[in-house]
């Protein structure tokens, strides 16, 4: 009896060895990191704008990390259908978003994605972009402008393979925000603006839905997800984004996605300037800062 007693122990020593071999980050919850805007290291903007700003080469050190980690990452679209059939995988899956849509998307972050092989989604404030195109080109790039991407900056980026581009709302993103700041429980949001219920939700609801048709015309691509201006939502607005066509928002709530998740309410972890790569290893993977 006592070699069957060894065996088993050998077993169990063996099963556990293998089970501490397997990813710390759980298969079925994905990170959904968040970004913005990308400045060279030194620029003013880093420190004058805000903490979300981010430089050029924290930016890369996170997406060499990526790739050299064996992290897969995925387009906003894949996301439902890969948390829907996964079975078993081990394979490590992260979501890079990017909102707004500022030029540095294509100046900075896009080469940097394209030298790593690495997918990500950008939600872009649509008619910036439209105006964009009836400017004069800028002969040279500064990051204090704050300016948005071209729709030929972005069919460039599309027909790459890399990019997938969402809504952030055709001229909305403010207005958004007064609508439903501090109401974001509300069933109904409170306006300031005079407006019936109905004209309320009609004029959200005409906002989404052009945002959706420019970027069909433009790009030739009807966007499958949006991102809420300031991450901010309620009921109604979640329900006029789905009736709208997309199947998939985010929010700036803090945390992963799983097969649990309201995607119409997704949550996301905001990558700052001041975090280090060990601290962006450490929630990229679910475990404690300093562990």
């Amino acid at each position: 009896m006592k070699w069957k007693q060894l065996l088993i122990s050998i077993i169990i020593f063996i099963g556990l060895i293998l089970l501490g071999s397997q990813p710390i980050f759980a298969e079925t919850e994905i990170p959904i990191l968040m970004y913005y805007h990308l400045v060279l290291e030194g620029s003013d903007s880093i420190t004058l704008w805000n903490n979300s700003v981010l430089s050029v080469s924290h930016f890369e050190e996170q997406m060499h990390y990526l790739a050299q980690n064996g992290y897969k990452t995925i387009f906003m679209s894949e996301l439902k259908n890969y948390l829907a059939e996964q079975k078993e995988r081990q394979d490590k899956v992260v979501v890079i978003s990017f909102d707004d849509g500022y030029e540095s998307n294509y100046i900075y972050a896009y080469p940097i994605l394209k030298e790593f092989g690495l997918k990500a989604n950008i939600a872009i404030v649509v008619r910036p972009t439209q105006l964009r195109d009836s400017e004069e080109a800028l002969t040279e790039y500064h990051p204090a402008r704050h300016s948005h991407l071209t729709f030929d900056e972005a069919r460039e980026m599309l027909q790459s393979g890399l990019i997938e581009f969402g809504s952030h709302t055709y001229d909305s993103h403010d207005k958004f925000k007064r609508d439903i700041w501090g109401s974001t429980s509300n069933t109904s949001a409170k306006t300031n603006r005079g407006e019936t219920e109905e004209e309320y939700k009609k004029r959200i609801l005409d906002d989404l839905l052009k945002s959706r048709q420019v970027m069909l015309t433009e790009l030739g691509v009807n966007p499958t997800y949006f991102a809420y201006p300031y991450g901010k939502c309620n009921q109604t607005i979640s329900d006029l984004v789905a009736y709208s066509g997309f199947d998939i928002a985010v929010t700036i709530k803090k945390g992963y996605v799983d097969q649990g998740s309201l995607f119409l309410q997704l949550p996301r972890l905001n990558i700052s300037q001041n975090l280090s790569l060990t601290d962006f290893a450490h929630l990229i993977e679910k475990t404690s800062i300093g562990s």
